[in-house]
């Protein structure tokens, strides 16, 4: 069974289920609706396709099938009112801007294998649980993210990317003394008072 591509972009759902019996899905199926509060999605498939909820800005509940691995680029993206997803240890790989603007507070990505600039400009985050395999942040990943305060760091980690953690609110800081390389703005408009620097760290890219 398909869903084609905007299948049902502004419409005036406040609640929406996509059955198991659904395989094919089309991007930005249920984009731009405003009133939409709860999602369900159990299509037998292993993605979420981008824009898929993009800009449903009264979403506060997400189901997901169990064989969902992948959010895709922009998925839910503008969804300003989402701040509990519970379901992040089943997923592996965030797109794009996955998460761009939305409310949570905090995320435990320990089962995150890839991502993106996928939380970036979320005001209202406080706490990271990086994934303990991670060996280089996503470039920009947190950048905007105002109240980030809170970083549990992987135990692998050898690279903080281009812009991660821009404009973030912790005011003191220690780098992990496995890390090498600190990529440019990585920590750009941030609150920072104090920085430990290990002596791993032999590149700085930048402010």
């Amino acid at each position: 069974t398909l869903i084609g591509d905007d299948a049902f972009q502004e419409c005036g759902f406040t609640s929406v289920l996509v059955p198991e019996t659904v395989t094919e899905v089309g991007a930005g199926i249920f984009r731009n609706n405003p009133n939409l509060e709860s999602a369900t999605f159990l299509a037998k498939r292993e993605d979420v396709p981008w824009c898929t909820f993009e800009s449903c800005s009264k979403l506060t509940k997400v189901v997901l099938g169990d064989k969902i691995k992948v959010l895709g680029d922009y998925a839910f993206q503008y969804c300003s009112s989402l701040k509990d997803y519970t379901q992040f240890d089943q997923i592996t790989k965030l797109g794009h801007y996955t998460f761009y603007c939305n409310a949570f507070e905090s995320v435990d990505l320990s089962n995150v294998l890839e991502m993106s600039e996928t939380f970036r400009d979320c005001k209202s985050l406080t706490t990271v649980i990086l994934p303990p395999s991670m060996k280089s942040t996503a470039a920009w990943s947190f950048f905007g993210c105002d109240a980030l305060a809170n970083i549990t760091w992987p135990t692998a980690l050898e690279t903080i990317s281009d812009g991660t953690f821009g404009g973030a609110a912790f005011e003191e800081l220690e780098i992990p003394s496995t890390v090498t390389t600190i990529g440019y703005a990585a920590f750009e408009y941030s609150k920072l008072r104090t920085l430990i620097v290990p002596a791993s760290v032999k590149i700085v890219g930048g402010s």
